[in-house]
């Protein structure tokens, strides 16, 4: 499509959920992008609602709460404006992880068991319900300290789940699907250089993670791996892009930790660094993105 067939592009981003200042780096490298690739964009805060009826097309770069949990998706599918990724539905069952949990092991696709306060020992994982970044999530060793620790992510998250720990090599899996059909992305593999695990601090700290690209795992892995994710983002009924979150045991068994609808999009991301690793450049990956606006009807 020419750029005149998108209309002026709303790149939303910003919010208020705990994961503003990453949409803003995202929403400005996308808009930074819209603008060298020709299209008409400006930037817009869902603080100001009235704003979101100044554009054509929106392209979404709003994480967290709000952004990621189908509540924007639904009013651009109410007003009738032309959205990027994955519509209400999936939008709002991807973001929350107890219940993508639930519909995934239904499909028979590897995920953690879900476990009870009253009766897990560590080592195990306690996070919020509904966030994003790995924020509010733990690595809980000893069993005397799941319950403080599940108190705590409740206090300050309003939700908590507990997950069985998967021990194993953290991966990434992202998903590009362009023309009906998905674009190959090497896996990446990610090593956190002073934190436990790919936490908040290891994923938008410069330094703080190695990416290996492509992950040193065997090509029948690998192919597992996109197999589960794409079954996965079929499965929830997402649209245009994703990134799911894996763990490898050591004995080579891929397991879904959760799935991410709207990706990060800043320099540190994951997704721009797979697709740059393909052969694709940040604008075009953009470019792909916005392609999948629609509206869910």
């Amino acid at each position: 499509m020419t750029a005149n067939a998108y209309g002026h592009i709303g790149v939303i981003c910003g919010g208020t959920a705990n994961e503003a200042p990453i949409s803003r780096q995202s929403g400005q490298g996308v808009l930074d992008a819209l603008h060298r690739l020709g299209y008409s964009a400006s930037p817009i805060d869902p603080i100001n609602p009235r704003a979101l009826l100044a554009c054509d097309t929106a392209f979404i770069a709003l994480h967290g709460p709000g952004g990621e949990d189908g509540t924007i998706q639904g009013f651009f599918e109410t007003i009738g404006t032309p959205y990027t990724g994955s519509p209400t539905r999936a939008s709002s069952i991807s973001m929350n992880k107890r219940i993508t949990n639930t519909v995934l092991r239904y499909a028979q696709l590897p995920c953690p068991d879900t476990l009870s306060i009253h009766d897990c020992v560590g080592p195990v994982v306690i996070k919020p319900e509904s966030e994003g970044s790995s924020l509010g999530v733990h690595i809980v060793h000893d069993t005397a300290d799941i319950a403080p620790t599940y108190a705590a992510v409740l206090a300050e998250f309003g939700s908590a789940m507990i997950e069985s720990y998967i021990p194993g090599t953290e991966v990434t899996v992202s998903l590009l699907h362009h023309n009906g059909a998905f674009i190959p992305l090497p896996i990446l593999e990610l090593r956190p250089v002073h934190h436990p695990f790919y936490n908040y601090e290891a994923k938008y700290t410069a330094g703080a993670t190695d990416f290996i690209l492509p992950a040193p795992i065997p090509p029948s892995v690998a192919d597992q791996c996109h197999t589960i994710a794409q079954a996965a983002f079929n499965c929830l009924g997402c649209r245009g892009f994703a990134r799911v979150d894996m763990r490898i045991t050591p004995d080579n068994v891929p397991y879904i930790l959760e799935i991410n609808s709207i990706p990060g999009l800043t320099p540190l991301s994951d997704l721009p660094a797979q697709a740059k690793h393909a052969g694709i450049h940040y604008d075009q990956l953009i470019d792909i993105m916005l392609q999948s606006a629609k509206l869910e009807a």
